[in-house]
């Protein structure tokens, strides 16, 4: 005879085949049969390119989604989260050209070029992480196009070498005067802090 179990969600009895297998559980199944649970995974999480996303991440957004493109429109990831990567891909199509874009993620980013491409053939050649990857992006663009003297856009013709050196350089800038602003609030609020003791003596 079959097995069979009540689902805790619909109230409806299926074989205990009809269940995610669940080893915590008193029947080794989970509670809910494989209608409801899909239902809820639908409703209560994020699928990004088959890999889950936590909750906590600024871009979460209940479904399955091939791409961050997908989930929100580039204006809605702009006004959601800074943070992210500078990134550089090559194409053999086009040999030393090189793009360097930025992206919440460089991975996912790629993802959506080879949607374009029959050969899938882009590659991320190198990236990097910044608090702010439209000032990065911005500041590393501006510096590329004083050292390289073919360029379209975001695309550039030149060595990688020189991409990956001028990201890092920025990287740096980046890092030192983050180190300073906070090395001077530092200094401000023990001059504060000085200060006050002073006036309570």
């Amino acid at each position: 005879m079959t097995k069979t179990k009540i689902c805790n969600k619909c109230g409806v009895e299926h074989p205990v085949t009809y269940f995610y297998k669940n080893s915590t559980k008193a029947h080794g199944v989970q509670g809910e049969c494989k209608d409801c649970w899909r239902v809820y995974d639908a409703e209560h999480r994020m699928y990004l390119n088959g890999k889950r996303v936590n909750k906590t991440h600024p871009l979460w957004k209940p479904g399955r989604y091939k791409t961050l493109d997908d989930a929100w429109s580039h204006t809605e990831i702009d006004n959601k989260t800074v943070e992210g990567h500078v990134y550089v891909v090559s194409n053999k199509a086009w040999q030393g050209w090189y793009k360097v874009g930025k992206a919440v993620k460089s991975e996912d980013r790629l993802n959506n070029y080879q949607t374009s491409s029959p050969h899938r053939d882009y590659v991320l050649e190198y990236q990097e992480a910044f608090d702010n990857r439209n000032n990065a992006e911005t500041s590393i663009h501006e510096c590329l196009r004083s050292k390289v003297s073919t360029h379209k856009n975001e695309w550039f013709y030149t060595d990688l070498q020189v991409i990956t050196e001028t990201i890092q350089e920025v990287k740096y800038i980046n890092a030192r005067s983050a180190k300073e602003v906070t090395k001077t609030m530092d200094e401000t609020i023990e001059g504060f802090s000085k200060a006050q003791l002073s006036e309570d003596r």
